[in-house]
């Protein structure tokens, strides 16, 4: 933040304290700041906004004291107050292998079908994973379906694996019927950085029992 940018409220600190402050605490601390409040070094300050992510790269972070009713530094500027460096990194979501995009399931008795996707691998937390599947009705396209509530077939919350067996114990597909499939990454803290929210590609796939007439 800019010299001139002063909190709402101030941060008291006394002599030896630790000082917690969460996301939240800031925001509330600097309700109002723009862009055009921080100091960025390196960073493309428009892509940085539209992207909604600190790019990839190292970084420290410093913090430097000053009096809040008259501005003065009351600890020294960089490097004094500044952490060790630190790695940001943007992870890649995961991306389904099977069913692949467009596949016709043949129906089985019970049914089975294996869903597998790669995994996402963070070096500061396991990570879970969320299974959506959507009807996809006609007119409706694959990553609307997925999206859309209404529509939505089956879902597996905080599946701690990259494998799913879709086995007799779920809703029994329907003979005929297009489906989509989503896979979301998160961490137990949802804290993880992970490019499109953590969404996988959308695939769709067909449920094919050649015994039965598609439903009306």
């Amino acid at each position: 933040l800019n010299e001139d940018v002063i909190p709402s409220s101030p941060i008291t600190i006394g002599p030896g304290e630790v000082k917690v402050l969460t996301s939240d605490d800031l925001t509330m601390m600097y309700n109002g700041i723009s862009i055009n409040d921080i100091t960025l070094e390196g960073i493309d300050a428009t892509k940085m906004v539209q992207s909604q992510r600190i790019p990839d790269g190292v970084y420290k972070l410093c913090v430097q004291a000053f009096d809040n009713e008259y501005v003065k530094p009351l600890s020294g500027s960089s490097p004094t107050g500044c952490s060790n460096k630190m790695f940001i990194t943007t992870l890649e979501p995961p991306t389904i292998l099977s069913p692949i995009q467009d596949a016709e399931i043949e129906y089985s008795d019970p049914q089975q079908i294996l869903i597998r996707w790669t995994a996402v691998n963070s070096p500061t937390s396991a990570m879970l994973y969320d299974i959506r599947i959507a009807e996809v009705p006609e007119g409706i396209s694959p990553y609307e379906a997925v999206q859309t509530d209404n529509l939505l077939f089956f879902e597996e919350i905080d599946y701690p694996a990259t494998i799913f067996n879709y086995g007799p114990t779920f809703p029994a597909l329907i003979s005929g019927k297009n489906y989509a499939l989503q896979i979301t990454a998160h961490s137990p803290e949802n804290n993880a950085n992970i490019r499109n929210d953590g969404k996988s590609n959308v695939v769709s796939f067909r449920y094919k029992n050649p015994n039965k007439i598609m439903p009306p």
